[in-house]
């Protein structure tokens, strides 16, 4: 499927024999649109956008059970069609991936579907996408990071975030938060992203690991540890790593 596809896909809406998207009204002409869809449209025609971290499990569960309760989506999911970047086959969402991934997979399940509205922004500029992210999350800390001019800046995090995954298994958690000596992993992606292009990066977490297995924790600690292939990185926490690293 290429661009030309998608726009004839969008071209659908309102035709009774498409019943499944309605657009709903034109923001600025010939470039931001509201439809309506039924949720397995976003299974079939959409993507994450490069930029995003990929959705935390713990928080698409809590969602999923919401829209089980309510039968219903709240909120807006925001989608783009950006011209001169990857992906260019799919409209990408930039805003509300955690309710995109928790209605694809509740579709994937059990073939659920509900109505959900898409605002989407058409043969628009990855910097336009940038700034629109930026509109919508105007009260949240953003990291620059993830907005810096590369095509896919979140992809090196994520595979040093795999590696580590696979030497240290089970001390990196798939929640929204958690204690010492563990490390969810949006907040590892955070700490990695400021150096992620240095080739030394794992060997400073190496390091770092050796200097905390030399100090006395507490015995409960000290077990999980050593439970996870003796790794003491974040006995102290996130923000002692954060230190170290940049230090090292």
């Amino acid at each position: 499927m290429d661009i030309a596809s998608i726009k004839s896909i969008l071209k659908l809406a309102n035709h009774k024999e498409y019943p499944w998207i309605k657009r709903r009204r034109e923001v600025v002409k010939d470039k931001r649109y509201i439809f309506s869809v039924r949720s397995d449209f976003l299974a079939k025609y959409t993507d994450i956008w490069y930029r995003n971290r990929y959705p935390d499990t713990e928080r698409v569960h809590e969602i999923m059970k919401s829209i089980k309760k309510e039968n219903e989506i709240d909120n807006r999911i925001y989608l783009a069609l950006i011209k001169d970047r990857p992906h260019e086959d799919k409209l990408l969402c930039f805003d509300g991936n955690h309710r995109r991934e928790a209605l694809i997979r509740m579709y994937r399940m059990d073939g659920f579907t509900c109505w959900v509205d898409l605002d989407i922004l058409i043969d628009v500029s990855d910097a336009e996408v940038i700034s629109a992210f930026r509109r919508i999350n105007q009260a949240v800390n953003l990291p620059d990071a993830y907005l810096e001019d590369d095509p896919s800046p979140v992809q090196p995090c994520e595979e040093f975030v795999k590696q580590f995954m696979e030497k240290w298994p089970g001390i990196i958690v798939d929640r929204k938060s958690t204690r010492a000596p563990y490390c969810t992993k949006n907040q590892l992606i955070d700490l990695v992203h400021p150096f992620i292009r240095e080739s030394n990066l794992m060997e400073k977490f190496i390091k770092i690991n050796k200097e905390h297995m030399g100090v006395k924790y507490a015995a409960s600690t000290m077990k999980i540890c050593d439970e996870h292939n003796v790794c003491y990185i974040f006995a102290e926490g996130c923000g002692a790593v954060r230190k170290s690293l940049l230090t090292k």
